[in-house]
């Protein structure tokens, strides 16, 4: 099912923008777009996307997104971890750094403690 630009526009808006900022310029769009239809939005506005990324501080978007990457792969890594020992994947990478694997050929175990990591920093 597509969607109106509208709720494209606030999902685009929840992504780029904080919380507060989002909800005033939902807020202003809402009044821009009613009554208008999809083709006059997309021609004097853009995309829905292009439209809020104007609004969006690049700076503060991209460390967001680092942030998030990091947490995110602090919470993958001992299921990745424990999936390539699971694979006996030691064979054919054993060219690997010796930082990575045991000397019984065993992945290290160096994600387990940034599990932790992962769960409580986006609590805090």
């Amino acid at each position: 099912m597509r969607r109106d630009y509208l709720s494209r526009l606030s999902r685009a808006a929840r992504w780029y923008l904080p919380p507060a900022e989002a909800a005033e310029v939902l807020e202003d769009y809402r009044e821009i777009v009613a009554g208008r239809s999809e083709e006059e939005l997309r021609r004097d506005l853009g995309t829905p996307r292009a439209a809020i990324k104007q609004l969006a501080q690049p700076k503060a978007y991209r460390k967001w997104l680092a942030v998030f990457l990091i947490l995110s792969a602090c919470v993958l890594l001992p299921a990745v971890d424990s999936t390539l020992e699971g694979l006996s994947l030691s064979v054919w990478l054993s060219g690997m750094s010796h930082m990575f694997w045991n000397s019984n050929g065993t992945i290290a175990r160096l994600s387990m403690p940034l599990f932790p990591l992962g769960i409580v920093l986006p609590l805090v």
